[in-house]
């Protein structure tokens, strides 16, 4: 199995951060500090290293200093005893760039699920109590970090998509020229749609079960959780529906029917997790998810994720997060790096489980300490 260390991170006019640098020897890395201090920040860099975009902002520009014009992120990592560079730089007049020992790539994402990562933040209720979108960005960047066919598909299923819906809301053509022209667009999304559809329904053949064994490991028993993969395509055809659609589509001028509206029924004892489960079954339900997606990762790539962990005893009782820890400590032996206002908190956790960490203080954007336990 692969081994990956990130050793070095430094972080040039990056958000809140005008210079900093940061080097790294265990496996444990500790941000702590109070609310604001910059703690997220930092595990929003490397996530950028890796996936080549912020997990909290979807416009670049947003990660540049405020009256910048520009910002980076460097990474220097060991990847089975081989010195790797990743470096993410950002601009206000024109497109990002990623580079691997100074050599950019052409296309970012080929450097998808180079340095997998999976991430656990409060953010993650988002994913019972949102919309189907917020599902199918966590199922398509699972199976983008293991499946590079996939992302390839993705990118251009959204391509075609985009242009099928141009074409619906030009109202200025006759009918049956968009018949017409909609026929070019079909036949691609269809081809494209069925191998989407295909791998997301492995996915879940393979998932599943991994989901429920961790569930079982930190939840409570006889809780019986499911997931349920929703898809028109399940039962008719994508080209059957597009046909079907076709009116409606025209006067909705988008396209209605397609992957682009699957969703993930999240289920505790055959019934909804957001109408049904507590608090507490849904922190053990999501927890459950994102450690059943780093194991599936693990075992699709031959190489462990990195874990970030954000403010992730905000929102867990003592039980779910010495749980937690317990889980990490026993199943992996990745890198992690989480956050917390408390500095004694999670420490103390690890101090209890005989865990190496550094405890890494942070205090408006700066180190205020830098301590290895």
């Amino acid at each position: 199995m692969q081994k990956h260390t990130l050793k070095k991170l430094q972080l040039f006019q990056f958000k809140g951060y005008s210079t900093i640098e940061l080097s790294f020897q265990t496996g444990f890395i500790c941000f702590l500090g109070k609310n604001g201090s910059g703690k997220t920040n930092l595990l929003d860099a490397i996530h950028s290293l890796s996936l080549c975009k912020s997990y909290f902002s979807s416009i670049d520009q947003n990660s540049i200093q405020f009256n910048t014009e520009q910002g980076s992120v460097v990474g220097d990592y060991l990847v089975d005893d081989e010195n790797v560079r990743i470096a993410y730089q950002l601009f206000k007049s024109k497109k990002k760039s990623v580079s691997k020992n100074g050599k950019a790539y052409e296309k970012l994402a080929s450097h998808i699920g180079c340095l997998p990562l999976v991430v656990v933040t409060p953010y993650d209720v988002d994913l019972i109590r949102e919309g189907s979108e917020i599902r199918r960005k966590w199922l398509d960047q699972c199976l983008s970090q293991t499946n590079n066919n996939y992302l390839q598909s993705l990118i251009q299923y959204n391509k075609v998509l985009d242009q099928r819906n141009a074409l619906l809301k030009n109202q200025r053509m006759h009918i049956t020229d968009v018949k017409e022209l909609l026929s070019v667009y079909d036949s691609k999304l269809v081809e494209l749609g069925n191998f989407i559809h295909g791998v997301r329904k492995q996915f879940f053949i393979q998932f599943t079960p991994l989901f429920h064994s961790i569930f079982e490991q930190i939840g409570e028993p006889n809780e019986a959780p499911n997931l349920v993969y929703e898809s028109d395509l399940n039962e008719f055809s994508f080209a059957s529906l597009l046909d079907q659609t076709l009116q409606k589509d025209i006067y909705a001028e988008r396209t209605t029917v397609g992957v682009h509206k699957d969703d993930i029924g999240f289920e505790l004892q055959a019934q909804p997790v957001k109408k049904f489960a507590s608090q507490g079954q849904q922190k053990t339900y999501l927890l459950a998810l994102k450690l059943a997606q780093f194991e599936y990762t693990k075992k699709q790539l031959d190489k462990e994720p990195f874990l970030l962990l954000d403010d992730i005893a905000e929102k867990l009782d003592e039980f779910r997060l010495k749980a937690l820890f317990d889980w990490i400590t026993k199943h992996t032996q990745t890198q992690v790096f989480l956050s917390d206002t408390d500095v004694e908190r999670i420490p103390n956790v690890l101090r209890e489980l005989w865990v190496s960490f550094e405890r890494i203080i942070i205090d408006q954007h700066a180190i205020h300490s830098h301590e290895k336990y």
